[in-house]
């Protein structure tokens, strides 16, 4: 687990020299050792895909399930992006992020296109829609067919998207939270908003059990002269 874009190399090194040595190892124990790199295969970071890393925390409580040790090396760097957009906005907490973001001017057009309400929920929520339903201008997973400009300028204008609205949620939670219309004593569901990815994917492992710290690994990587 860790940004896709601050651990190339690292990641490299440890599927060519570090898991094959660690499997041999396990294997003359009699342990059969299996490793999932949940970034494996994607062109991008799966936290600008929200369907993508739902299937990712899903597979880490798979992991948990079926280990009888460690189920997750967390890599962590000095990047603290990307942050996810939350899969689902209850309606109480969705109206007021919108009303505060629409309040400071922000084109919040972009949040309907990018989210839809689910009534029949309980309670009622707002959705992300897929990226089939948002729009046909987008695949966060390159075709074979597919220029590698034509998908990383698609890629692109799919991030800048995003990004916006994010700061559109951020912002309205910040807003509403400080003048307290949502979440004054769940400070996990306002944390969420704000959290990176791999913070969102610890802290979710970290959940599964009170034990669960027992076996995760983690390797901080601080690079001098540069804060986390």
């Amino acid at each position: 687990m860790f940004s896709i874009s601050d651990f190339e190399l690292e990641r490299r090194y440890l599927h060519e020299n570090v898991w094959p040595e660690l499997q041999r190892h396990c294997a003359s124990s009699g342990v059969d050792l299996e490793v999932l790199d949940v970034q494996l295969g994607n062109d991008l970071d799966s936290t600008y895909d929200p369907h993508a890393f739902e299937q990712q925390l899903r597979e880490i409580e798979n992991c948990y399930q079926e280990s009888l040790g460690c189920f997750l090396v967390c890599l962590i760097g000095n990047k603290y992006k990307p942050c996810p957009l939350p899969r689902c906005i209850e309606a109480t907490e969705f109206d007021p992020i919108y009303e505060k973001a629409q309040e400071a001017g922000f084109d919040v057009s972009l949040l309907t296109q990018w989210y839809s309400l689910n009534s029949n929920m309980v309670p009622p929520a707002y959705v992300i829609r897929s990226l089939e339903c948002k729009s046909n201008r987008f695949s966060l997973r390159r075709p074979s067919d597919v220029q590698r400009s034509e998908f990383e300028e698609q890629t692109n204008e799919w991030i800048e998207e995003e990004e916006q609205v994010l700061k559109m949620i951020q912002y309205g939670a910040r807003v509403a939270h400080q003048e307290g219309i949502i979440n004054q004593n769940k400070d996990t569901r306002q944390r969420r908003y704000f959290m990176s990815g791999v913070y969102n994917q610890l802290d979710y492992a970290l959940s599964l059990s009170t034990t669960a710290q027992q076996r995760i690994v983690c390797v901080i990587r601080q690079i001098e002269g540069k804060s986390l």
